[in-house]
């Protein structure tokens, strides 16, 4: 990867790019059904949790009816799964369209209710005026928003699907709590489903917090997989090899089927990710698990130079707490350490090995030392360090 910058056109979301989940799918429809019949939901809000590439966006998007998509882009496809009848209206907001870095929070907020509300209107005619004034302030666009929707969801279920949420700055996150999400989840018949990786953010409001429903979108096997490849109309000999290094990320297998796929997976999965983030996830793809103690003498074998042994401390923490603010990075409670993407990870090491081999062999050697050397210095974790130095000198044979 080294230090180019590609992003490689990623696939519009549709049925023949992704084998359906139709599990998610029914449950997702189940709890509507619910609402519909005036039951108690057993979910108000769902957050469908997975790492890049493993296909929330395209979940979220195949559920949906209207699509907000700003004025200089393309339409994308949706799809149809939620229409019941006319009852039932779900619309997908993709919050990266929202948050721009030179743009305040109550504008950014203010600019999703307007969208919301557009579609509110379009919906209902029953509905009062939703204050799309330019001179209404949030507060009375919020305000109208939450009003509007009372009135639609008294015959009608509006599902609101919320598309990266996770990567979104807390201040946003918080003001659209405040101003949007808490208020509709006080709301009956209306249910929030939100995609989400990596460090989640602490709702406040309790209809945010107690009536969630947490699902992890697991990556394929291997039948799976080759059911992918195959609705992709590809001539796949053995679909093992594919999976292989993707570990069954949907987004990857699509890349890898593709000539040059190595490359054009990796840079599809790491596009938006800031050049020295993409170094640093380069320079630790080799390892299992990672701690602090790590980072120095990884770094130090990357760039091949010795010097960078003598980090302070705290520097290597921010690194660390830089990957996992995006999404790139996680605590796993049962090994004690944090972990690479999942789905980044394997592909990343390929790629090295591809294009800087010797690069690959420094971290390596450098890895199985630091192994050996904890051995020495903390002999009641024998067990575990002498695993993962096996495991980095097999590599090496």
């Amino acid at each position: 990867m080294g230090n180019e910058d590609k992003s490689p056109d990623i696939p519009r979301y549709s049925p023949t790019k992704f084998v359906s989940r139709m599990e998610e799918i029914a449950w997702v429809k189940s709890q509507v059904q619910e609402l519909l019949d005036d039951q108690e939901s057993e979910a108000r809000v769902i957050e469908f949790w997975g790492p890049r590439g493993s296909g929330k966006s395209w979940l979220l998007q195949h559920l949906t009816s209207e699509r907000h998509q700003p004025s200089d882009e393309l339409p994308g496809e949706t799809g149809r799964e939620l229409d019941f009848d006319e009852r039932v209206h779900s619309l997908y907001l993709d919050l990266n369209h929202f948050v721009e870095p030179d743009q305040s929070t109550d504008s950014s907020v203010q600019e999703l209710v307007r969208a919301t509300s557009r579609f509110l209107a379009e919906w209902s005619d029953r509905l009062p005026p939703v204050g799309n004034g330019v001179d209404a302030t949030l507060t009375v666009q919020s305000d109208r928003l939450v009003i509007g929707v009372r009135v639609l969801v008294q015959s009608d279920v509006l599902v609101l699907l919320l598309d990266h949420v996770s990567e979104q700055p807390a201040q946003f996150l918080g003001s659209l709590e405040s101003r949007v999400l808490g208020p509709l989840a006080r709301l009956p018949r209306v249910l929030l489903v939100m995609s989400k990786r990596g460090k989640g953010y602490p709702w406040r409001e309790g209809g945010l917090r107690w009536n969630v429903h947490d699902r992890d979108l697991v990556f394929f096997d291997i039948d799976a997989t080759r059911q992918q490849l195959e609705r992709l109309e590809l001539d796949i000999s053995d679909p093992s090899e594919i999976w292989q290094r993707s570990r069954g990320c949907p987004l990857t297998n699509y890349f890898l089927s593709r000539e040059d796929g190595l490359q054009q997976a990796v840079s599809a999965l790491l596009v938006d990710v800031p050049l020295l983030e993409r170094e640093l996830m380069e320079t630790l793809c080799i390892l299992r698990f990672l701690k602090e103690d790590h980072l120095p003498p990884m770094q130090a074998a990357y760039h091949d130079d010795p010097q960078l042994c003598y980090q302070e401390e705290d520097q290597a923490q921010g690194q660390l707490d830089r990957l996992v603010a995006l999404g790139l990075s996680r605590w796993d409670r049962e090994i004690d350490s944090f972990v690479l993407d999942q789905a980044i990870r394997p592909l990343l090491e390929a790629w090295l090995i591809e294009s800087n081999r010797e690069q690959w062999r420094r971290l390596q050697c450098e890895a199985y030392a630091l192994y050996i050397d904890w051995l020495v210095r903390d002999p009641h974790s024998a067990r575990r360090w002498i695993d993962d130095a096996a495991y980095q000198r097999k590599k090496l044979l």
